[in-house]
């Protein structure tokens, strides 16, 4: 009974993620967390404490990085990875990357943005996938590296339009609506 609230809740968080209403996603993420019951390594509730943890990062990133959200976010890779959720993973290390980016540690931007999109190369397109790409294209852009920037970035691109979206700002956009990763 509380699983039904919980996922109700948590698709409020990811559509408020999705039209940038961070607060109230968090609010619902946080309230879904809540009405969870029993294994804490079950698929669906390491999904919803990724997203908590997006929600946080994308909130506020000083406040992130002080209550130890590198830390969570690693730790969260590692259990979806454990649990063959190679998707969520390699979404998890994204956010790594773009989380280690922010602090500067550039070898940890490199390793995280590279391991997702290793696990990403096996698995069918889709946003995140796209996302991984973008992302390391970007790091390799920042780091003026510009054949292997636009070979990312091409790559990010191709997934993309295969999958309807269009860029937009440095954001994935569905042709006509607000990004839907499909979750």
């Amino acid at each position: 009974m509380h699983e039904s609230v919980a996922g109700a809740h948590a698709g409020q968080a990811f559509a408020a993620v999705t039209t940038s209403a961070l607060d109230a996603a968090a609010a619902h993420a946080a309230r879904a967390l809540s009405l969870y019951d029993g294994d804490a390594d079950r698929v669906d509730r390491l999904e919803l404490e990724l997203l908590a943890t997006e929600i946080s990062f994308y909130r506020d990133e000083d406040g992130f990085l002080a209550s130890g959200g590198r830390e969570q976010i690693a730790t969260l890779a590692e259990r979806l990875h454990l649990q063959g959720e190679s998707a969520r993973a390699a979404r998890a290390w994204t956010l790594l990357g773009q989380v280690a980016w922010v602090t500067t540690d550039r070898a940890t931007a490199w390793s995280s943005l590279e391991r997702a999109v290793d696990l990403f190369k096996a698995l069918p397109d889709s946003a995140d996938k796209a996302d991984a790409y973008a992302e390391l294209g970007r790091l390799h852009m920042f780091c003026f590296e510009r054949d292997p920037a636009i070979a990312a970035a091409d790559t990010a691109g191709q997934i993309a339009e295969r999958l309807g979206f269009r860029l937009v700002d440095h954001r994935m956009e569905l042709y006509g609506s607000a990004l839907d990763r499909g979750r």
